[in-house]
């Protein structure tokens, strides 16, 4: 799993607990990466008594050196804003980004007293600027229709909740935890086992996803994923608002943006390009060969519960 995360994923970890449903409860702490096709890619788990700092700190430990973390400002987390998660980033991985989950901030907005369509959408769209300027307007619309709206925003960094000032280099601009909420939901009748059958069902349940894909890939009908292709086929539909006004060898204006894009590159200004939100002329597609060798690593096939039986004495 850690081969497939290094050689075929995106630099991004999702993190989050939940809770068990047996008799001695527990929680189930995950990690859960994003693969080529932007699908989820579970890379590990642990069970714990209580989500606590210490906890998190125990679990980063083995993460870090299991997928050889070293040049940790390479790397994003994603993760609601659970304080002990927080801090053990902060404490592991201290050049890392770490973005929050936006979806969380924006209960914790709306819970604050800001409700309302209006503030909603100001939100979603200080959340999905792609420029400091285009942040900077939202958040001055923000503040026209409520100073405590505001005030609950400009004291959350907008480097953990916006794209305007998310790192380029993941080439990845996701705003929400939705990979590991999705896992999490997919597991819940694990979640519902005594602590082995819940690590042996999750790791079958690994190993079928695996190969699945596998057998799914060579059947793509272009070099990337279908999920890319959908959208590069949207953008492309959108590609009528724009006209490229050439200034130099290689380098255009975009009209309608007022972007800057060089072609032929792959460098593109457009922020939004760089995140890999809108890939431009491919620069930031992810080849059909880099999703597969996230795959070609499976769990091994185990004699089931003697595995987990020796760990445990």
């Amino acid at each position: 799993m850690k081969k497939g995360w290094t050689e075929g994923c995106r630099p991004i970890i999702g993190v989050d607990g939940c809770h068990l449903k047996t008799m001695h409860k527990g929680q189930l702490l995950t990690a859960v990466g994003i693969d080529g096709n932007n699908g989820m890619y579970p890379i590990a788990w642990a069970v714990v008594e209580k989500e606590t700092r210490e906890a998190w700190t125990w679990f980063f430990k083995f993460l870090k050196d299991d997928l050889c973390l070293v040049n940790d400002c390479s790397y994003v987390f994603m993760s609601d804003k659970q304080k002990g998660i927080l801090e053990a980033v902060k404490e592991l991985f201290p050049n890392a980004s770490h973005r929050h989950c936006a979806r969380h901030l924006y209960n914790n907005f709306k819970g604050d007293g800001n409700v309302g369509q209006e503030l909603k959408d100001l939100f979603w769209a200080a959340a999905r600027s792609t420029t400091k300027n285009h942040w900077i307007k939202n958040l001055d619309s923000i503040h026209s229709k409520s100073t405590k709206a505001w005030n609950f925003l400009k004291d959350k960094p907008a480097e953990h909740w916006s794209r305007s000032h998310f790192k380029v280099e993941p080439k990845c601009d996701i705003l929400l935890n939705n990979h590991c909420e999705s896992y999490n939901s997919k597991i819940l009748p694990a979640r519902k086992m005594p602590i082995l059958g819940l690590l042996e069902d999750m790791r079958i349940n690994s190993m079928i996803r695996h190969a699945n894909r596998r057998c799914a890939g060579p059947r793509w009908k272009s070099k990337v994923g279908p999920r890319i292709e959908k959208n590069l086929k949207k953008n492309a539909d959108r590609s009528h608002e724009y006209t490229p006004l050439e200034s130099s060898h290689l380098r255009f204006q975009v009209q309608g943006k007022g972007v800057v894009c060089q072609s032929g590159v792959n460098i593109c200004m457009m922020l939004i390009s760089k995140q890999g939100h809108v890939p431009a002329g491919g620069g930031n597609s992810v080849d059909f060969h880099v999703h597969m060798q996230s795959l070609q690593y499976s769990p091994r096939v185990t004699d089931q519960m003697t595995l987990w039986m020796s760990l445990f004495h």
